[in-house]
């Protein structure tokens, strides 16, 4: 009875000590990730064609500078993973090497404390949603090898208030800048020859901005909802004004459509209800749907706005 009784004793004694062990080691190693840049904070991968790494989240615990590295056991580091950071909120500045030619989807998706990022020249994709609710975000440059804007690329980045968007770019994608309150305005090169649904709906600090001369089609509440849109300039290019395009645009006082659209679809401009509008053309057209103009808005015919 005895012998039981010390083994026990002794079981517990030791025991005790692996748990505070166990404790001591977490701490410690918890303490090194917060002060030394080490490979167990970011995931390397290797790329199917052996080439080079994709790089992802590792235990980053509460890092707010992340650096990518170059180079990985003696390769490029080429790609950021899709959801490499997904809701990293720690995250106040993210250091991308010039290595890096693609960021994948959601990559930086819901980092809201990042307020720093610089996208190298030879990065050639963004990939959707890349950078999707970064409220932190104040300003970006999309570098020129770029050529899409994708689905969702700054939706909801609140805090964005300037964008730079190179020549390279031909086609900007469905809510790629939706929610960008606090973006005033924006400059569209002519390069970009298609605006997808809902780019810029939400964008209500939005005042003027530029429609590309290549575009042909005004898609579907592209601008519904920028409130306080007062100028917009539609080109000659533009066949096409879809359903709801300028929806709810109510301080919007003046536009001219050109002489070349020979359709609007239903309530493009519902909601306009401080508009003016100065049609080219003499007449209305037939392809212009009965309730293009549902708030009756004043049309001048065969007239171009000075």
């Amino acid at each position: 009875m005895y012998e039981r009784k010390k083994v026990k004793k002794l079981v517990l004694i030791l025991l005790s000590l692996l748990c505070l062990l166990m404790l001591g080691c977490s701490e410690l190693l918890a303490d090194i990730d917060e002060i030394y840049e080490s490979k167990r904070e970011l995931r390397f991968t290797l790329l199917r064609d052996g080439s080079g790494y994709s790089v992802s989240r590792g235990l980053l615990y509460s890092l707010k500078y992340v650096n990518i590295p170059s180079t990985y056991n003696d390769l490029p580091v080429k790609e950021i993973n899709e959801l490499a950071f997904l809701n990293y909120s720690n995250a106040v500045s993210v250091s991308i090497p010039n290595s890096i030619t693609k960021i994948g989807r959601s990559a930086f998706a819901g980092c809201t404390g990042l307020k720093s990022i610089t996208i190298p020249n030879r990065v050639t994709t963004i990939s959707e949603d890349a950078f999707k609710g970064c409220t932190g975000l104040t300003r970006i440059i999309i570098p020129n090898g770029i050529a899409m804007i994708e689905s969702n690329t700054f939706s909801g980045c609140t805090g964005l208030t300037s964008i730079t968007i190179p020549n390279s770019v031909t086609s900007i994608g469905n809510y790629a800048f939706s929610g960008c309150t606090s973006l005033t305005s924006i400059t569209i090169p002519n390069s970009v020859t298609s605006i997808g649904n809902y780019a810029f709906s939400g964008c209500t600090g939005l005042t003027s901005i530029n429609i590309p001369n290549n575009v042909m089609i005004v898609e579907q509440f592209t601008f519904y909802g920028c409130k306080n849109l007062r100028t917009i300039s539609i080109p000659n290019n533009v066949v096409k004004i879809s359903w709801r395009a300028f929806y709810n645009c109510r301080n919007m006082t003046s536009i001219t459509i050109p002489i070349n659209v020979t359709t609007i679809e239903s309530w493009a401009f519902k909601g306009c209800t401080a508009l003016s509008i100065h049609a080219e053309i003499s007449s209305e057209p037939e392809g212009w749907e009965n309730d293009w103009n549902p708030d009756s808005r004043p049309v001048i015919w065969g007239s171009i706005m000075p």
